[in-house]
């Protein structure tokens, strides 16, 4: 009955809020973590660009379908977030290197004997990045809720539920937003693939927060909970329409439970 929509409906945006926060803090404890030891060589760059690139791609698509000011706004604060956290990457890995390289060639050290000192040496019993060195998670593998407060998906999943209303900005929005949808789908599911890797060759996990998967897991969590409570109560083809959506979530589900499994192996 109606009593029973309007709970699921309640539910369905408080799993949306809650997934939001989720991703609000979910890069944070990477950030410091980074800024704390000075090293970011545990971290896998093409991870962190692919996860980059499908919040650009997320935050493109929230004005070409002309979304709400928040999920713009939301757009706007994870790529800025995704820019620190490459940006501390560059930092640590290649200028600080260089500046201790130059500083120690002048007080007669060799290049060759300052990298084989600081760098993480592939034939380490535990793969551990050597102090003197220096992530995300990723994507926001689908980085974030949909948005039930407003009617349209926040961003991440920013036009699952306009394609479904007639008065989107322009008629080409349904057709933008369902290519853009894909796209993002695609680099959010690909995403954690390269960190993987790179957690197995080097038989560890250490420099990685674990509070950043922690938050990206119940970011998605959350998200897909909201989209699947959401379809009981909304038309037919929210489903379809959320399709990508749902697969970039679960997805990524599967590569967090993946790097848990490499935490817990690896750490032993």
């Amino acid at each position: 009955g109606f009593c029973s929509q309007s709970w699921t409906g309640l539910i369905a945006q408080l799993c949306s809020g809650i997934s939001i926060v989720c991703w609000l803090c979910a890069l944070t404890p990477q950030i410091y973590l980074n800024w704390r030891s000075g090293n970011t060589e545990s971290l896998s760059l093409s991870f962190i660009l692919i996860w980059l690139s499908g919040d650009i791609c997320n935050l493109l698509g929230c004005f070409l379908t002309n979304q709400l000011p928040f999920q713009k706004f939301l757009g706007i604060y994870f790529c800025t977030f995704d820019s620190m956290l490459c940006f501390q990457l560059f930092y640590y890995r290649w200028w600080v290197k260089r500046r201790d390289s130059q500083l120690l060639r002048s007080m007669g050290f060799s290049d060759t004997s300052y990298h084989h000192h600081l760098a993480p040496s592939s034939s380490s019993p535990d793969g551990q990045p050597q102090a003197g060195t220096a992530l995300l998670a990723a994507n926001y593998n689908n980085p974030t809720a949909p948005d039930f407060f407003e009617g349209p998906a926040a961003s991440g999943a920013n036009d699952a539920f306009s394609l479904l209303d007639p008065s989107s900005a322009s008629s080409d929005s349904p057709i933008i937003g369902r290519i853009i949808a894909w796209v993002c789908c695609g680099f959010y599911i690909t995403s954690r693939l390269p960190q993987i890797l790179k957690n197995h060759r080097r038989r560890s996990v250490e420099g990685l927060s674990l509070s950043m998967f922690i938050f990206a897991l119940n970011g998605n969590l959350f998200y897909f909970s909201s989209i699947m409570l959401q379809s009981f109560v909304s038309p037919p083809g929210l489903l379809l329409a959320s399709l990508p959506y749902i697969i970039g979530s679960v997805g990524t589900v599967l590569q967090d439970f993946t790097v848990f499994s490499q935490w817990f192996v690896f750490r032993r």
